[in-house]
């Protein structure tokens, strides 16, 4: 692949993917909840406004994991330490658990779903395996036994976003990465099914078929505070609203 100073460095399309983040939790975790949950039917339709810019938050929300989704495959390939990388995601995950369980659910502990961190690492440690064992005696049945198992402990986790189409995004763009094209004409055709037709994730696919290659100006640290900052920020702001 040619690389151009022309285009989306991995910098401006992770802020696009967070500013986007940003507008889905918006709307689930303040204004459904403070709004729309405690007004009647009568009431909303009166201000349909609000059931709009819900929706329209939620539209763009979807342009956020497809775009996290392929940074985790090529940070898998351009890392210099993956074990670091896990642990950085490990840390991390940890950490937004309960940020994540307040904004979503209220309580500081919830086993029902986990933070979508949980649903990233779960895929770079499929491509560690796959990476590892894929030339070795008996490879691809190791790959699919280990990697099998893997998902079934996942499948008891409720991870954001899932085994599908999370993890199995993930995997598609590590088995695809030779090229550009279908690997994002088909994994936009892997999510239709989950999030449906014009939903917003078309969008990120488009943004990444513009990704240059460069990095950009960029702090690895970003997302990882980000992420849990700004669902605390938004769970205080709940609070505070009702």
């Amino acid at each position: 692949m040619i690389i151009t100073k022309y285009g989306l460095t991995k910098t401006k399309l992770q802020i696009l993917a967070m500013v986007a983040m940003l507008c889905d939790h918006v709307a689930k975790v303040i204004i459904y909840p403070v709004i729309i949950s405690h007004y009647s039917n009568n009431w909303l339709s009166n201000n349909s406004y609000i059931l709009r810019m819900y929706d329209a938050l939620v539209f763009l929300g979807k342009i956020s994991f497809p775009i996290f989704a392929f940074f985790i495959v090529e940070g898998f390939f351009k890392t210099h330490n993956v074990y670091s990388y896990m642990k950085r995601l490990f840390l991390f995950a940890i950490l937004a658990e309960i940020p994540y369980d307040l904004a979503t659910s209220g309580k500081l502990i919830n086993f029902e779903k986990q933070n979508v961190l949980w649903t990233l690492l779960v895929g770079l440690i499929c491509l560690f395996i796959i990476d590892n064992f894929k030339n070795s005696k008996f490879g691809l049945c190791k790959v699919i036994g280990s990697v099998s198992f893997i998902l079934l402990i996942a499948s008891f986790l409720n991870l954001d976003w899932g085994i599908y189409p999370g993890i199995v995004l993930i995997l598609w763009f590590y088995l695809a990465h030779k090229s550009k094209k279908i690997r994002l004409l088909l994994g936009y055709c892997l999510m239709v099914p989950d999030v449906g037709f014009m939903s917003g994730a078309e969008l990120s696919f488009l943004l990444l078929y513009f990704y240059n290659q460069r990095r950009g100006r960029s702090n690895k640290w970003l997302f990882y505070i980000f992420y849990p900052k700004h669902l605390l920020v938004l769970y205080l702001i709940q609070i505070i609203l009702r």
